[in-house]
């Protein structure tokens, strides 16, 4: 991670490119990395905790957790994606932590539809893609 955020061509690529200031994702009601990129310290996992977040540690992640100052550009959103990413295989690995010894599946075993190998196929030699079936 740190070889891609301090390569020289990812740098002048992204610095000061596309600046959302504080102010500006707050009027134009950014939500997600965009908004965290900016400095608002948004997330609605701890906002309005919904499903299991309420029981697990969860902290919006700004970009000052890798650089000096929050400018709110391409650079930053950069930043707070992969600090992201690595924030969510933390998660998993703590859910995976607490998860109930047994079994990994109950109650249905089959979760695949079983369809016959005609309407399986998606693409036809005479038609383009289509929608699965159900």
């Amino acid at each position: 991670m740190t070889l891609f955020l301090e390569d020289t061509t990812i740098k002048l690529r992204c610095m000061n490119c596309g600046v959302l200031s504080e102010r500006d994702a707050l009027e134009l009601c950014t939500v997600g990395p965009t908004a965290r990129a900016s400095g608002l310290a948004l997330d609605v996992r701890t906002d309005a905790p919904y499903a299991a977040y309420g029981d697990i540690e969860v902290k919006p992640i700004l970009p000052d957790v890798y650089a000096d100052a929050i400018k709110g550009d391409v650079y930053d959103r950069i930043v707070v994606r992969l600090f992201e990413v690595v924030d969510s295989v933390r998660i998993i690995r703590d859910l995976m932590d607490q998860m109930p010894a047994g079994g990994r599946c109950s109650g249905r075993q089959n979760t695949r539809r079983s369809l016959p190998p005609a309407k399986r196929r998606r693409v036809r030699p005479s038609d383009g893609w289509r929608p699965p079936p159900w």
